[in-house]
């Protein structure tokens, strides 16, 4: 399914004589077909526990407004159904990149500070050998670095992690590669101390 961005610039929301008030109509009807999917969808898993129902599920909740809530800001629904498509299909590379994407954006916000054992009001899951992911920062750098660069670097290696298991399975995937230079540009960032004492300069 489009993004809103897609749909609004189809239905031409973003023409020269497009009023405010039609713009938001269009916003409102995008989001009763984001429900509308997404209720259609959590049905069909009532009976078929499905890898790609699960990561459809995830995509459109990937297209749900941030601002609407928490919830949609550190897209935790969109990890949580990723996690569960992995679980059933671990060789589902798009739910790995899907995936390896909401810790990056999460990541850019300075980490999820919410409870990460409950996501949209559902007890979260663990990714199957999680407790490998984080690195372990150097001994120098950990008394550096605030808790909000530790949350976020927490959150950029899990999207490493999750990003090098898609290529794992699809190493020829470019969209993948990409991701993971972007990611490992932004750990290094955060690595660098911003406020390094004088003594260490």
């Amino acid at each position: 399914m489009e993004d809103s961005s897609d749909y609004l610039e189809r239905m031409v929301a973003f023409a020269n004589n497009s009023t405010k008030e039609r713009f938001d109509v269009l916003l409102r009807e995008y989001g009763q077909l984001l429900k509308e999917r997404i209720d259609y969808c959590k049905g069909i898993l009532n009976t078929h526990k499905d890898v790609l129902i699960y990561y459809t599920l995830a995509e459109f909740y990937n297209r749900q407004d941030p601002d609407e809530s928490p919830d949609y800001l550190y897209k935790r629904a969109v990890r949580y159904y990723c996690i569960k498509a992995v679980w059933l299909d671990r060789n589902y590379a798009p739910a790995w990149a899907l995936l390896a994407y909401a810790y990056s954006w999460i990541a850019l916000f300075g980490g999820d500070t919410g409870d990460d054992n409950m996501i949209a009001g559902i007890k979260m899951i663990p990714i199957k050998d999680e407790a490998g992911i984080e690195s372990v920062l150097p001994p120098s750098f950990s008394d550096i670095l605030s808790e909000g660069q530790k949350r976020k670097l927490k959150c950029i290696e899990r999207a490493i992690y999750c990003i090098r298991k898609a290529l794992k399975i699809d190493p020829a995937n470019k969209d993948c590669q990409q991701q993971l230079k972007e990611y490992y540009h932004q750990r290094k960032e955060e690595y660098k101390p911003r406020s390094l004492p004088r003594r260490l300069m």
